[in-house]
């Protein structure tokens, strides 16, 4: 085409000149008609670009467009069908608006959205709460994956406190829970060990009892003297400046000494178990027990150091 329109005033060189072109974008076309059959729409698109105004070169371009955008469109199916939801949802994303790509692209989100709770979900049940709220806090809003992290939060705890709870360290499992204190699973677990604890007030009362007469008897050696002394001088003192009439009557004296005994008796039971729980702490492990062992029972250090704790408050 070059040579012939450089010596377009001879002969029909001209005509030869336009012939060749024509000839050239037939060929030009025949290729792209050739990768477009292959499927590479997108090359052939622009070979068919290039081509302007040459027979139906627009309309091929607009085929290969549409084909493209299908053949992508497809595999963005197929990754949706391979559960590769984020994939998907990027193709979908990259079509715009052709065919329902855009409601695809939602809809690839949420199913991915719906996978990643579904791990939280089976992550929780297995015992793995630490990385089920993760998963859980990666959703955002998504249905009710906020609950969900708090959910997996309580879980944690109380998972903690029943590792302190089965070794008999009631009181850490309950230090453990003192947070989230109005949340229903945290609450639970408190009665649980709390249960534990109250379990230890068995028998205390006929325990009190017992060791409230004997401290009052012991008591009373010393009290019961006391009082007769004092009760005596009063008498004598009453007598001598009341025409000598007694003021307590031989027959009372009786109840001079009942009195303070029965008095003594009643007030170490009552400073007794029923009002002060108190219970020893492995300073080792945290096992409570009711009186102090020279050997831990679940850590079995020995001697075994404790902390004597009123937990009479902590039970109310």
């Amino acid at each position: 085409s070059g040579v012939f329109a450089g010596i377009s005033g001879f002969k029909d060189a001209k005509q030869q000149s336009l012939n060749c072109v024509e000839l050239e974008n037939q060929r030009i076309y025949d290729s792209a008609e050739k990768l477009k059959q292959k499927g590479d729409f997108r090359e052939a698109s622009k070979v068919f670009a290039g081509l302007g105004t040459f027979k139906d070169a627009k309309e091929r371009v607009v085929e290969c467009d549409t084909a493209e955008s299908e053949r992508i469109y497809q595999s963005g199916k197929s990754q949706m069908d391979s559960k590769n939801f984020v994939a998907a949802q990027n193709i979908f994303r990259k079509l715009g608006n052709y065919k329902d790509s855009t409601f695809l692209a939602d809809e690839c989100h949420n199913l991915e959205l719906e996978r990643i709770y579904q791990l939280g979900l089976t992550a929780n049940s297995a015992g793995q709460f630490t990385s089920a709220k993760d998963t859980f806090s990666s959703l955002g809003d998504y249905k009710d994956a906020k609950e969900q992290v708090t959910n997996c939060t309580c879980s944690e705890i109380c998972k903690r406190a029943r590792a302190y709870g089965e070794k008999g360290a009631y009181l850490d499992a309950l230090d453990e829970l003192s947070s989230y204190t109005d949340h229903p699973m945290i609450r639970s677990n408190r009665e649980l060990w709390l249960g534990k604890l109250r379990g230890f007030k068995t028998g205390d009362i006929i325990e009190a009892i017992f060791f409230g007469c004997f401290e009052g008897l012991l008591a009373s050696l010393i009290g019961v003297p006391i009082v007769s002394l004092i009760a005596g001088a009063i008498n004598v003192i009453y007598y001598l400046f009341n025409d000598f009439v007694w003021l307590i009557p031989t027959s009372a004296w009786t109840y001079i000494v009942i009195i303070p005994i029965v008095i003594l008796c009643l007030f170490f039971i009552f400073e007794s178990y029923p009002h002060k729980v108190m219970v020893h702490k492995c300073r080792h492990c945290g096992h409570i027990s009711r009186k102090t062992k020279y050997e831990c029972p679940s850590c079995s250090a020995y001697p075994n150091p404790t902390d004597a704790i009123d937990i009479t408050e902590l039970l109310k």
